[in-house]
């Protein structure tokens, strides 16, 4: 399959800052060339030797007659052999009359009525002063550069125009771009207006925005923003501005913005936040703060690598025909277990054949990349059958022998990076299939908020019943929210116990569950007992505060880059969106030295 790079989009305006990298790096690499004689000889020995190897069909040159059509196969299946050097070295250009062929294991190459022999470094002379003419090669050209995968052009997004207002409900998010070039990130229950250009009114919510540079002392060349108190201003930057009933709130990330309407102008660099109550102090993470905008960055970048069908999980079934077929999920159960900052989560669920005939069916689930999973077990003939760990050839030995012998296997397999594959067996006609998997994970905590996070689809399609329930271990008195699912609460003892349910459901997005917890924060110790194999053991986790002045100092930059000319066009691209990235966040005054270096 022939793969061609994405053509750019002549309607998009080009990045500024991707050309300048990429010029960057075109600019501080300089590959050493080779001695040319060096380069003619190995070419035509790899090539001479490709074509022997090719050739050890051919024949004496006394065996004129049945030779010649030897000669072309030999000279054709030479071409296939040598397609990968023909890309790396570029050989000569045999032209329309250089029929290469082996006699007596030697390279000759036709010209007109006569052969002469390939000797290593010379190229024979076609046409010109005469067919019996040779000159020596031209040295193949330069390929040690860097090639790198094109980038992808992003997805259109919408438009706020000047003098629209946009809105977002609860639980809903917006990626807007405005006329001037710059993004605007809504979070839920926010009301926005672009009341002129790159002059904005926030009546209510959060948004976040990437302001985009105008030229010093250009027509509105300032970017505003409004609150029902306040006034951001921005000096080249990115930040987030909040509007509620307590006030304004302003974080800021790049550059810098002055916060005016109040007795004094704030002027706040990247790093700090103006609380509603008019305290400036050190923000946290900008990734805690603004994580709610993570998913709107993904969506609006295009994926260099073309996202998996089953990136989601899937359940594929084969046909007798060979052909993938459609099971239905009846039944999808999500069952968490959270205590001291692990969660064991299991998975239920229920599929149906429509077939019939029977079918063997492979279900590919992604795991949390920190996950590790714990159990499988399936239902045979209504028994529970729990599974075991095996290595991977000895696994398939097994289930290929329990296959043959028409019993009901299952074969977990950890396929690359969080992906794993389950190929379950057999897949009755008409009837239903169970099968349940376990996993747990560390979930991540900053500032007293732990997140957990479900990868509830996104490619399973419908599901006729969904459910999820989960228990968190004495967290009774716990606040906690879920923006991405209506989930109920109720006590049990000292634990929270947070249920959902829904009929005919489709799974197109992660389960997110976040709560607060007073006990995870700087300062205060946690203890934890458990007893294992008759023996008790205690845990104790500590963090301490670390206080730190709320000093912005100027970074600079050393950027080392691979530049080696055999990268995969893939990996470049990565390397390049990397260097990009990282540019794209420095500080005004920040500076930086790329380095590159390759073999």
């Amino acid at each position: 399959m022939a793969t061609h790079e994405p053509r750019p989009d002549p309607s998009v305006p080009p990045d500024v800052g991707d050309q300048n990298v990429e010029r960057l790096l075109r600019a501080a690499y300089q590959p050493e060339r080779p001695d040319p004689a060096f380069a003619q000889r190995v070419e035509m020995l790899m090539y001479v030797a490709a074509l022997k190897q090719a050739g050890q069909a051919g024949t004496s040159a006394g065996a004129a007659g049945r030779g010649r059509w030897l000669f072309r196969w030999s000279a054709l299946a030479a071409a296939a052999v040598i397609g990968f050097l023909a890309f790396v070295w570029h050989p000569f250009d045999r032209g329309p009359s250089g029929e290469v062929v082996i006699i007596n294991g030697e390279a000759y190459m036709r010209l007109g009525q006569r052969f002469e022999r390939v000797e290593a470094g010379v190229v024979p002379r076609l046409g010109g002063r005469g067919d019996n003419e040779s000159r020596p090669a031209d040295p193949p050209p330069n390929r040690g550069h860097l090639v790198a995968l094109g980038r992808p052009t992003p997805p259109p997004a919408a438009t706020l125009a000047v003098g629209a207002s946009a809105c977002t409900a609860a639980g809903e998010r917006r990626r807007l771009t405005l006329p001037d070039g710059s993004v605007l990130y809504l979070n839920e229950n926010t009301t926005v207006t672009l009341a002129a250009q790159r002059q904005l009114t926030l009546t209510a919510g959060e948004v976040y925005v990437e302001v985009a540079p105008r030229p010093a002392g250009a027509d509105g060349a300032t970017f505003l923003v409004s609150t029902p108190n306040r006034q951001v201003t921005a000096l080249g930057t990115k930040f987030a501005v909040t509007a509620g009933p307590a006030g304004t709130g302003v974080l800021v990330t790049q550059g810098k913005v002055q916060v005016s309407g109040g007795p004094a102008d704030d002027v706040l660099v990247a790093g700090q936040q103006l609380l509603p109550g008019r305290v400036v102090a050190a923000a946290p993470r900008a990734s805690h703060l603004l994580a709610w905008t993570r998913e709107l960055m993904a969506a609006a970048e295009a994926p260099l690598v073309p996202v998996s069908p089953y990136s989601g999980g899937a359940l594929v079934a084969i046909g007798a025909d060979g052909q993938e077929t459609s099971l239905s999920l009846r039944r999808y159960h999500v069952d968490v277990h959270i205590e001291d900052g692990f969660a064991r989560t299991t998975i239920d669920q229920t599929y149906f054949n429509h077939e019939t005939v029977r079918l063997e069916g492979t279900f590919h689930f992604p795991l949390p990349p920190d996950a590790s999973v714990s159990r499988l077990a399936m239902y045979v003939d209504g028994v529970l059958m729990e599974g075991g760990m095996a290595a991977r050839d000895h696994a398939a030995q097994v289930f290929e022998t329990i296959v043959r012998s028409m019993r009901d296997p299952a074969l977990l397999e950890w396929i690359d990076g969080s992906m794993f594959k389950m190929r379950v067996f057999p897949l009755e006609p008409r009837q239903e299939k169970r099968i349940i998997l376990s996993y747990t994970q560390r979930l991540p905590a900053l500032y007293g908020c732990t997140t957990y996070r479900f990868p509830a689809g996104h490619s399973l399609g419908q599901v006729g019943t969904w459910s999820f329930h989960a228990r968190l271990k004495g967290g009774a008195d716990l606040s906690w929210r879920c923006g991405s699912h209506e989930l109920h609460a109720r006590q049990d003892g000292a634990d929270l116990v947070l249920t959902g349910e829904a009929q005919q459901v489709t799974l197109d997005r992660d389960l997110v569950l976040e709560w607060n917890d007073p006990r995870t924060a700087p300062g205060t110790a946690r203890f934890s007992a458990a007893e294992h194999a008759g023996a008790r053991y205690l845990m104790v986790r500590y963090r301490p505060e670390l206080p730190t002045r709320p000093e912005r100092h100027r970074r600079d930059w050393v950027i080392l880059f691979e530049s080696s000319g055999d990268r995969n066009p893939l990996l470049a691209r990565t390397q390049i969106e990397v260097v990009r990235t990282l540019l794209a966040h420095a500080e005004h005054d920040d500076t930086f030295v790329l380095l590159t270096a390759g073999t």
